[in-house]
């Protein structure tokens, strides 16, 4: 891989020309199809895939008499005189824009219902018909929310709103766009002025920056075109681009880092370009191909949203390890010696300490090495006593999650002064808590069944729903086949409390426990569907664990030459992802901090919320435990102690890998201040394992652990102890630094 790398190198230099031009090509491309990135975007795939509620659902254009609950159309005054007139000009307007939308319609009945409701009440509902197709419907609301601008009051007081799941999902859909316009517009001056404070210069600053605004803009035109052929979430751009960003500018930095270094040795411009893409080069690639496999092991969950995550995230993750080998050091070789001039102001400032630590020290002690060397050399003094302080941190911090409540619910994902969830309000005031979301029954009659079977299980699936008061009477619908009748009860209560959630349960258990003769029976309805989807990845995340602990360390073997570094670097990020856990728990359960910080939400981790701080967050809490190895590897190579790879490994990399992990941490704390519960949980959860993973696994438990296990470090089946003879580790010392 190192001769590969050294060949780019060569290219960088002698082809520059053309490899800046076919950047600059992806770019003009990208760039409109980036603009458009949101006009394909999927809400669906929250569910199930062969769940009860997935076919109940899938069954609901077979009743022709049912309206469902997709989407629907609220006037509301607050006036409480005759309402009726200002409420039936604004059905007629709501009918007019209906009308200008593909594949909606409005039924004579139902018009004409939302009429007597406006003689009886200052509230009417008037339903829509929808397309079969969940993509669809949430495109068709996408599209009605544009022309009917819900949440405004015309002049005769009437407001009108859009109601119902595909209405959310449009709600939710732009308040996503909204959160990541903002995250990006708060985070890059927050990178830049973190790039400045670690490079002293606008232009060795503006590099990494520049690398990452490229791979946010290609992979959201990947994204794009992705949307048109297979359902794409409308999640998979936010978590791109934080990802994105952070990951960027954190291997474009890592490169520059190291080439700074090489140029302030007086290295020619080639050879630096060389040495920097076969350390920090070789570097990058193992981190990215561990960050992928952690995100491929998504694809172990069933569900349509968190593969479509998981595809975005994994093209811009491509996209910086590509740019970081190609662009970067194209762009480092035609601004070389700006780079080289540059003086680091938070270097300074670390030199500064290490000069007045040094001065209160013997002559002998001021030429021990850095300060990053003398905390290694604290730190492996007292190795026990560091292992068991930093283990007992991480598990007090985990220990919350051993409570860990995950649900989820897109309408606590809206802040609480949204239009949906203010017309959800008064739909529920005006009609029960329950109307948005009724227990559904579908009765199938399999072959050989018979109209006498089917209506002796309908009558035995009533009975078993009136047995719960928290219900009201069915509703019964039949289909157009004749073999299939869905029952619909409203809840009295919320579909999304507690007690409906016992419901369903009960409910699921009394069916399967009764005996229906060529009958199927399954439960559907928002409540139940939120249950299997939660269900559905709840159940897949040992999988996903257990594939990137296996795959990761596989990985890790064999780039790095050790079976003891792999199996420490997989146990210490295990350890850190729960701490991170504990944290969310903490914040966004037991809301301990609501009156320093109030993070809203609805009191319990989202669905996505685990696997996604799982994989992402070991990803790259191992990229820093790969480029901090690498480099102690690669001195333990050239001949240097165990004692002696360990300090000057930690010394050479920590300054850069900090700066890293402080942009990382920035880039999702701002993400995670401005997004929806979802990707601010998300967020919050990978700036507490990188912050974690920064400070006291890499800067503790490394150098204690590695301090503790000894040359056993360096062990691996047929390998020589020493490939370079022990003497020429001084003189590679002398030449050599950075990652």
């Amino acid at each position: 891989m190192t001769r590969w790398l050294e060949h780019l190198a060569r290219l960088a230099n002698l082809r520059g020309r053309w490899i800046a031009g076919a950047w600059i090509v992806a770019l003009i491309v990208g760039v409109p199809l980036a603009a458009h990135e949101a006009s394909h975007l999927s809400s669906g795939g929250a569910a199930a895939p062969g769940s009860g509620s997935a076919q109940v659902n899938a069954s609901l254009s077979q009743f022709p008499n049912y309206e469902g609950h997709a989407l629907a159309i609220l006037v509301s005054t607050a006036q409480e005189s005759n309402t009726e007139p200002p409420l039936a000009y604004a059905l007629a307007r709501a009918v007019r824009a209906v009308h200008t939308v593909p594949g909606l319609s409005v039924a004579p009945s139902a018009l004409r219902l939302a009429h007597e409701q406006a003689l009886l009440l200052p509230v009417a509902v008037l339903p829509i018909r929808t397309p079969t197709s969940q993509d669809a419907q949430d495109n068709a609301a996408v599209t009605l929310r544009d022309r009917l601008h819900p949440g405004t009051t015309d002049r005769s007081g009437v407001t009108t709103y859009l109601v119902g799941q595909s209405a959310l999902w449009a709600a939710l859909e732009e308040a996503s766009q909204e959160d990541l316009a903002r995250g990006e517009k708060i985070g890059v001056p927050i990178v830049l002025a973190i790039l400045f404070a670690v490079f002293g210069g606008l232009a060795a600053a503006s590099l990494p920056l520049l690398l990452g605004a490229a791979c946010v803009v290609i992979s959201g035109a990947g994204i794009y075109l992705l949307s048109t052929v297979t359902p794409v979430s409308i999640f998979a751009p936010d978590i791109a681009s934080m990802l994105g960003i952070g990951i960027a500018v954190d291997y474009s930095l890592f490169m520059l880092a190291r080439y700074q270094r090489e140029l302030r040795r007086s290295v020619a411009q080639e050879e630096a370009l060389t040495t920097t893409m076969r350390t920090s080069g070789y570097a990058i690639v193992v981190s990215g191909v561990t960050v992928l496999v952690s995100l491929a092991g998504l694809f172990l969950v069933n569900s349509t949203v968190v593969r479509s995550m998981a595809a975005g995230a994994m093209s811009v993750v491509v996209m910086a390890v590509a740019g970081a080998l190609t662009l970067t050091p194209v762009l480092m070789c035609r601004f070389g010696n700006r780079y080289a001039a540059q003086e680091r102001p938070l270097v300074r400032a670390f030199d500064a300490l290490v000069r007045r630590r040094r001065g209160r020290q013997s002559p002998s002690e001021q030429d021990a090495g850095s300060w990053w060397e003398w905390w290694a050399r604290q730190v492996m003094a007292r190795p026990v006593a560091a292992l068991l302080g930093v283990i007992g941190v991480l598990v007090a911090l985990a220990l919350p999650a051993l409570s860990m409540k995950v649900s989820d619910g897109a309408l606590n994902q809206l802040p609480p002064h949204s239009d949906v969830r203010r017309a959800t309000a008064i739909l529920t005031e005006s009609f029960g808590p329950g109307v948005t979301g009724p227990v559904q029954v579908l009765v199938t009659v399999r072959d050989g069944g018979t109209a006498a079977s089917r209506e002796e299980a309908v009558q035995r699936v009533s009975a078993i729903l009136k047995l719960h008061p928290q219900l009201k009477a069915p509703s019964r619908y039949l289909s157009a086949s004749d073999r299939e009748v869905l029952l619909s009860a409203t809840a009295r209560l919320s579909p999304d409390g507690p007690v409906i959630h016992r419901v369903v349960d009960e409910i699921r258990s009394e069916l399967a426990h009764a005996r229906l003769p060529h009958v199927d029976a399954v439960v559907g309805g928002t409540t139940a569907e939120t249950e299997d989807y939660t269900e559905n990845i709840n159940a897949s995340l040992w999988k996903v664990a257990l594939f990137i602990a296996v795959a990761t360390l596989i990985l890790l073997v064999f780039f790095l030459r050790s079976i003891v570094l792999p199996l420490k670097a997989v146990l210490m990020t295990a350890l850190t992802v729960a701490a991170s856990y504990g944290v969310l728990v903490v914040i966004f359960q037991w809301r301990w901090f609501d009156s320093l910080v109030s993070v809203g939400g609805p009191g319990y981790l989202g669905s996505l919320t685990p696997c996604f701080v799982l994989s992402i967050t070991f990803g790259l809490s191992m990229d820093y435990q790969v480029f901090l190895l690498t480099r102690m590897r690669e001195l333990w190579r050239e001949g240097a102690s165990n004692a002696e790879a360990v300090e000057r490994g930690l010394a050479a990399s920590a300054s850069v890998i900090s700066s890293a992990a402080f942009i990382m941490v920035a880039v999702f704390v701002v993400f995670a201040s401005v997004g929806v519960p979802s990707v601010r949980e998300i967020g919050l959860g990978m700036a507490v394992a990188i912050a974690l993973d920064a400070t006291l696994v890499r800067l503790v438990l490394v150098p204690a652990a590695m301090r503790l296990l000894g040359t056993r470090n360096w062990w691996f089946p047929g390998n020589p102890a020493r490939p370079v003879p022990a003497e020429t580790v001084r003189r590679a010392a002398e030449l050599r630094g950075g990652i």
